[in-house]
């Protein structure tokens, strides 16, 4: 189960001193969820109290005595979490990618068309022998055998990559991935009232200026962030989807995606322009 640590209750407890209302929230590798909510005390009070105590041989003695206290201290309180429940209902394209997975995970095998063939007919290869004759194959004349493989690799062109570029699953994942750039947010989602379009047009500005300022030119405080932002973006993100696509076009074909999707919002602004900018770099 996820919980909050000593160090994670320290920071609640010093960024609760800094503001009105903090909340936070802790996930754990299992995708199990906590959160809190902070908020500021001040007390006042009176206090009344009556004392005792015996004093030598003269039996007790007592006494009332009044003073007021004051204090300022931070609360928390545990938050209750709900989340939306995704439906699965892309049978069709999940079936088509186990079948690009196996073939991609195929070992090398001696086959009736030459040693390290890889059948991949399932798949609607461009290449699907029927007969070997010579060093040419019949029904595809004058085109030579293909180079021994042990694994599909996509280019921009592929019909296989096509599949997986064109799919929801991928779109949603731009999605996703373009508001987590325009809001500087990794932890963005979309919903119904928030994606890319939206916080560009109502935040991405003055959120930009508060935290570096007007300029979003190269070497200013945003294009060093940024910089660093985009990198890990397109390096580390790990999403299934993304394991269909061949390493060595991955990182562009990724890019590119993002690139065309920051292109499409309609309020464009010099820190979008900025990302495409520094995007531009890992496309082919």
């Amino acid at each position: 189960m996820a919980f909050f640590s000593g160090t994670d209750l320290g920071t609640l407890r010093e960024e609760g001193n800094d503001r009105n209302n903090v909340v936070s929230l802790i996930v754990n590798n299992e995708g199990k969820y906590v959160a809190s909510l902070t908020r500021k005390i001040h007390a006042e009070g009176i206090c009344k109290q009556t004392c005792s105590y015996p004093f030598f041989g003269e039996g007790d003695k007592s006494f009332n005595e009044s003073f007021e206290t004051e204090d300022n201290y931070v609360e928390y309180f545990d938050l209750e979490i709900v989340k939306p429940v995704l439906e699965e209902s892309h049978k069709d394209f999940n079936d088509r990618l186990s079948l690009l997975i196996a073939a991609k995970n195929n070992p090398a095998k001696q086959t009736k068309f030459g040693p390290n063939v890889v059948e991949v007919d399932d798949l609607n290869s461009e290449w699907t022998p029927k007969t070997k004759y010579g060093d040419y194959l019949i029904g595809d004349y004058g085109t030579e055998k293909p180079v021994s493989t042990t694994h599909i690799k996509y280019s921009v062109d592929d019909e296989g990559l096509k599949d997986v570029t064109d799919s929801k699953e991928y779109k949603e994942l731009i999605e996703r991935y373009a508001l987590k750039l325009v809001s500087g947010w990794i932890m963005a989602e979309p919903s119904k009232n928030l994606n890319a379009d939206l916080f560009a047009e109502k935040n991405m500005v003055g959120v930009c200026k508060k935290m570096f300022g007007t300029s979003a030119e190269k070497g200013s405080p945003f294009w060093n962030w940024a910089s660093c932002y985009v990198d890990y973006i397109i390096n580390d993100t790990d999403e299934d989807i993304l394991d269909f696509i061949d390493d060595s076009d991955k990182e562009a074909v990724f890019a590119t995606s993002l690139h065309e999707r920051l292109e499409k919002i309609p309020s464009q602004n010099d820190y979008i322009k900025t990302l495409i900018e520094i995007i531009e770099d890992y496309e082919y």
